[in-house]
């Protein structure tokens, strides 16, 4: 007691809703909350990723949840606050009248062919699609403790030296073992 850790507390209620808004229906009170909407549309998001632009999508979503949540409050005024510069590490974004600095960044992935306006270009690609399975699957990866590591460490030390000794004696009596093996 008294120590502070310095592994993240999950709230499992958060995840939750997290993982119901994303995969069950996307008008939840977290990304009404978040987007500053009264209501979204009553179904679950579509996973069709293509070159148009939808305003409900994944991205927009996950950019605005991730902002929200890893938020810190800049020292600016909202006027002053500009996502053209970086505060310490921060990109600034201003939210309901003050100005945060988060740690998320989004990147357009446009082609130079749209940029051209060469539609039929063969250098750069002017057409893409990808479409997610419906069922949906995550993987969840689990760090073991300091201590559960340190037991796996000694437990492979000990069966090396183990098998290593084991070895060396079969090769020392090979010769009895194998005796008409030159």
């Amino acid at each position: 007691k008294g120590k502070k850790s310095d592994q993240a507390v999950i709230e499992s209620s958060l995840m939750d809703e997290v993982l119901d808004c994303f995969l069950v229906n996307q008008n939840c009170s977290l990304l009404q909350q978040t987007l500053n909407k009264t209501s979204l549309l009553n179904e679950r998001l579509s996973r069709y990723s293509s070159v148009g632009h939808s305003s409900y999508n994944y991205t927009t979503y996950l950019t605005y949840l991730a902002s929200d949540f890893s938020r810190k409050k800049l020292e600016y005024d909202a006027k002053k606050c500009n996502s053209t510069f970086i505060v310490d590490g921060w990109t600034p974004w201003v939210r309901n009248g003050t100005c945060y600095g988060i740690a998320v960044n989004v990147t357009s992935a446009e082609s130079p062919a749209f940029i051209l306006k060469d539609y039929k270009s063969t250098t750069y690609s002017t057409w893409t699609e990808s479409r997610w399975s419906p069922k949906f699957s995550v993987k969840l990866f689990l760090v073991a403790s300091q201590s559960e590591n340190i037991v796996i460490f000694v437990c492979g030390l000990l069966y090396f030296a183990v098998f290593s000794l084991f070895i060396v004696q079969c090769s020392r009596r090979s010769d009895k073992v194998f005796p008409n093996i030159q």
